[in-house]
């Protein structure tokens, strides 16, 4: 075990998520947890948004009349649950980006990022949690961690402070990810005219 790092903040991914926000890719399909739904108990669509340098995932809350609007429920309002949501297209690139196997599971834990009323749900997908299938094609239970988290229990003190999920928001419509070598050392500032090419 690392032994260079005085004190370690330990990953949450360690920690059981059942009462946290994940979200599941597998086989063409994903699927959020119930405790997403219930962290936004009044919206029926969201908007997938990707940032694919940072490879974050950013889920915003949206009307079902948004251009992109996805739905993330059931239909049913007296039994509101999780919907399993197809997207062989999507899911084909999302692998492509990360380099991920389709004969696996993967599982990213989330954060509720806010600014004021405006709500959003946070993915890191470096983070993921793979479930690989055995020689019988039948996938495991217990997760493998990203390689690049090394034997320690998790970030310094430093680091922890320095590298949030999303650092913050410059207001409702711009999100601020955290300065990283790996992007060019810069903050990186994306608006919702980063996504959609234009000014709204």
């Amino acid at each position: 075990m690392e032994q260079n790092k005085i004190r370690e903040i330990a990953r949450a991914e360690y920690f059981s998520g059942a009462n946290e926000p994940t979200i599941t890719v597998k086989q063409n399909m994903v699927r959020f947890s119930s405790h997403c739904l219930g962290k936004f108990p009044t919206v029926d669509y969201v908007l997938f948004v990707m940032y694919p340098a940072e490879k974050r995932l950013v889920i915003e809350p949206c009307s079902p009349d948004l251009r992109d609007a996805i739905r993330w429920s059931t239909r049913n309002p007296d039994s509101r649950k999780p919907k399993a949501i197809t997207c062989k297209e999507y899911y084909s690139r999302l692998c492509e980006l990360m380099d991920w196997s389709d004969e696996c599971r993967y599982t990213i834990l989330g954060k509720i990022c806010a600014n004021g009323d405006f709500n959003v749900i946070a993915f890191d997908l470096t983070s993921a949690l793979v479930y690989r299938p055995n020689i019988n094609g039948i996938r495991s239970r217990t997760p493998e961690y990203p390689a690049a988290w090394g034997d320690g229990f998790g970030m310094s003190v430093e680091e922890h402070r320095d590298n949030p999920l999303v650092k913050h928001f410059k207001s409702e419509t711009d999100i601020i990810f955290p300065t990283s070598a790996e992007y060019g050392g810069e903050e990186s500032v994306n608006t919702m005219e980063d996504i959609y090419g234009e000014e709204l």
